[in-house]
């Protein structure tokens, strides 16, 4: 099959509830849509010899992957997605215990990358009369991001 377009839909996130020795991958459930961006902050190396004309270095490169979808609860028992509720534990902790392993698959089942981040729960449960409750979460990406 030739090399096609992919639906945005069919990506996966996954948080890792087991340990770095011993993951264990748990898909994020409820999601609408995801973007993974980029920054870069760049070292001014202008000098006088390049006759006006700016140039600089990379000096350092971040990552965030935002999240955005609906919060997900079993009505019955109370009992939460379990993807949303190890990023929602996760975002409550500083230090180096507030950072959780995450990876990004995309449709093909090809694992993209996996990486370290800090979380941040954006928003929880709001929306209008006749909205579904909303979640969202922001990935900050600590070190470097393992390619694959």
């Amino acid at each position: 099959m030739a090399v096609g377009k992919v639906l945005a839909r069919d990506w996966t996130i996954e948080i890792n509830t087991g340990t770095t020795a011993i993951p264990v991958w748990t898909e994020i459930l409820g999601l609408e849509s995801h973007t993974f961006s980029g920054d870069l902050a760049r070292a001014n190396t202008t000098s006088r010899e390049d006759e006006g004309v700016r140039s600089h270095l990379p000096a350092s490169r971040g990552r965030d992957l935002t999240m955005e979808g609906f919060y997900m609860v079993d009505p019955d028992t109370g009992a939460r997605d379990p993807g949303q509720a190890a990023v929602e534990a996760s975002s409550k902790l500083v230090g180096p215990s507030g950072l959780d392993g995450y990876r990004l698959t995309d449709p093909s089942n090809t694992v993209l990358c996996t990486f370290n981040a800090s979380a941040e729960v954006t928003s929880q449960g709001g929306g209008g009369t006749d909205d579904a409750a909303d979640w969202k979460a922001a990935l900050g990406v600590s070190g470097v991001i393992t390619w694959t």
